[in-house]
């Protein structure tokens, strides 16, 4: 399928010159996932697993001797040998047999947007270059699908068969051929095909040249909600930012608005997926907590030439119990109209919409 080949990555443009980006365990902050300049691919395949099995709710692969199928059942752990299913002594009884062929797209957290989209769906562009089309499967296996994002995907991608976990969770499928593409890669790394996939698959042809500037609200979302947004947004209007929300949009109109937007301004968060969608050339300004870094936008950023600039807020603690990650933040003006004023600086309009792998060595 893809050989393994290495990324070059430029660093992102830092609104606060005190932040090491390669050292941010020194700034106080947790990183997930490497900001090196340079990263590697993982090498990408389908197999097929006679009397495979399907199991749990983030899709672990399972051979008819039971052997966990490690390099297509990734968790969150550096080593697969800690999977999580290596601590069930019984996987309960099967909830679906199948006697004809069943693929597995189903990815840890693929229930999540950023996931659903990375992790869970260029995994059918994989089953397509191997020759399989959707309607070749009695059914094909996905993690639970009841946000409609991850309904309408599916049907767009030609899939109308599917398996999720039942109600309670559970998931124990049994297929006599299984087919199972590989994992994408390493979780936040997105590879240039993938994005390539997703960009053919949501966005019209001739998506125009991008003329808007975006301020992505997390006000209806859980976390990483920004304390001071009705200043944040006031200050905003200077530059002619506006000021939306995602919820209730479908994928395809995310995919419009982030490929008709010059600059995007936004916390942390899932929405920031749909950069892939962005035209080579725009701005994004990714807002953190600072006690709180994901490179995974930045890295996306760099894949489809994309200017990033990081922007650190102080965090909001929300108890002793809470994951830095989840925090609210209080942005200060002064350094995010310093970020914009950079971004826009100059600015008259993108490039023609591509994919804009510039950034690979």
């Amino acid at each position: 399928m893809h050989d393994s080949f290495d990324l070059r990555r430029s660093d992102p443009h830092l609104v606060d010159a005190g932040v090491d980006w390669h050292d941010l365990k020194g700034n106080a902050s947790e990183r997930w996932g490497p900001t090196a300049p340079v990263v590697r691919t993982w090498p990408t395949w389908v197999a097929e697993v006679r009397q495979g099995r399907v199991w749990g709710s983030n899709g672990a692969v399972l051979t008819r001797d039971d052997a966990l199928l490690a390099e297509a059942s990734c968790e969150f752990i550096t080593d697969q040998r800690g999977h999580s299913i290596r601590r069930r002594l019984w996987l309960g009884p099967l909830t679906h047999r199948f006697a004809g062929p069943v693929a597995t797209v189903a990815a840890n957290y693929g229930n999540v947007y950023t996931h659903w989209m990375f992790d869970v769906l260029p995994r059918l562009e994989l089953l397509a270059l191997a020759g399989w089309q959707p309607d070749d499967f009695e059914s094909i296996v996905v993690n639970a699908s009841r946000s409609p994002f991850q309904r309408e995907s599916l049907e767009r991608l030609g899939v109308t068969r599917w398996t999720e976990p039942r109600s309670d969770g559970r998931l124990h499928v049994e297929a006599g051929q299984l087919v199972v593409p590989s994992v994408v890669g390493e979780s936040g790394i997105a590879p240039p095909w993938a994005c390539d996939f997703l960009r053919r698959t949501f966005l019209p042809d001739n998506p125009g040249r991008p003329t808007r500037r975006l301020y992505i609200s997390r006000a209806d979302a859980g976390t990483r909600r920004v304390v001071n947004e009705e200043e944040v947004i006031e200050a905003l209007e200077q530059f002619g930012v506006e000021p939306i929300t995602l919820s209730g949009r479908t994928v395809t109109a995310q995919a419009d608005l982030f490929a008709s937007a010059e600059l995007i301004v936004a916390p942390h968060g899932s929405s920031l997926a749909n950069a892939v969608f962005a035209t080579a050339g725009a701005a994004l300004i990714e807002i953190y907590p600072r006690t709180f870094v994901n490179p995974c936008f930045w890295h996306l950023a760099n894949m489809v030439g994309v200017r990033h600039f990081a922007l650190f807020a102080t965090p909001v603690p929300k108890g002793q119990r809470a994951w830095p990650g989840s925090e609210d933040m209080h942005v200060e003006t002064t350094p995010l109209l310093a970020a914009v004023a950079a971004a826009v600086k100059g600015q008259t309009g993108c490039a023609d919409s591509g994919s804009g792998f510039g950034a690979l060595s």
